[in-house]
């Protein structure tokens, strides 16, 4: 199987007309599922790519707070999950200085890491439009990223980086055996926190998609919605670390821990909820009344 990267062009690329930092992006802006839209091919190293390259047109990655996964590749150049993913905390640094982290350099862009160390190629972020950002990634491509969602598993909250997910993993074939209303092992306990986070947090993607089909025609509050949501997903998932804390390192961690997100996403839910009650006329209300 082919890698979905590829083979790093020598040397750095240096792009010298593109905008200097947006101030207010973070990591936390990247969070969702963002898809290739477009391919430039730039510099003068290895040119294994062509403009609009149907190795990655239509690629689909998806950013979260623990991890960057590429969720769909393309026919001609499946995923490669040892190569091609990020499996440790993501984290930006500036990539218009010369820092030995960076492997490309980018005025205004951001290098993002994998833990300590550069994701694929130094792959860099360069914000474009609110919801386009442009990725360097291998043989001097440029991938042009168009967000699908704010969240990882659906329009609204964005896929925890839980540890009860982490814990969970490799036993998704016998979730459906687990009697939740007799969780008798600490392992099905942390099991069944999850589900029922999981089920409050496809609610929230329910009521949220709701609200952006009313805004369907109101742009600038559209963007104020995913800017907020953001932001929730960050508060949300610094709040159930903090919460969880005193139980970190032991084996009731993973539930503490879902147990917070269900219980902070129950309340998005309601808040979000209270926005599609709102009468006709109410200028305090961002949300119209549904048609």
């Amino acid at each position: 199987m082919r890698a979905f990267g590829g083979i790093l062009a020598a040397g750095v690329l240096v792009v010298s007309t593109l905008p200097s930092h947006a101030a207010d992006f973070h990591y936390s802006s990247l969070i969702g599922r963002w898809k290739v839209q477009g391919v430039k091919v730039a510099g003068n190293g290895v040119q294994a790519l062509v403009n609009n390259d149907p190795q990655y047109m239509g690629a689909v990655v998806e950013f979260d707070a623990g991890k960057i996964i590429w969720v769909q590749g393309t026919k001609a150049k499946p995923i490669d999950p040892n190569t091609d993913n990020c499996n440790a905390a993501p984290k930006l640094t500036p990539a218009d200085r010369n820092d030995p982290d960076a492997g490309y350099k980018v005025k205004g862009g951001y290098n993002i890491l994998c833990g300590s160390q550069g994701w694929g190629p130094g792959a860099v972020v360069l914000p474009v439009q609110p919801d386009v950002v442009s990725l360097y990634w291998y043989d001097n491509g440029i991938l042009s990223l168009k967000r699908e969602s704010v969240a990882g598993t659906g329009s609204g909250s964005g896929s925890a980086s839980a540890p009860a997910q982490v814990a969970t993993a490799g036993r998704a074939a016998a979730a459906g055996a687990t009697n939740c209303a007799n969780a008798a092992t600490q392992a099905d306990m942390n099991e069944c926190a999850d589900k029922a986070f999981k089920k409050s947090d496809a609610d929230l993607n329910a009521v949220y998609q709701q609200i952006e089909q009313r805004l369907k025609d109101n742009a600038d509050t559209k963007k104020r919605l995913v800017a907020a949501q953001r932001a929730w997903v960050a508060f949300r998932d610094a709040e159930c670390t903090f919460s969880a804390s005193g139980a970190s390192g032991g084996s009731i961690y993973p539930m503490v821990y879902s147990m917070c997100l269900d219980r902070v996403t129950q309340a998005r839910v309601r808040s979000l909820e209270a926005y599609l009650s709102c009468g006709e006329g109410d200028t305090s209300c961002p949300v119209p009344t549904a048609n």
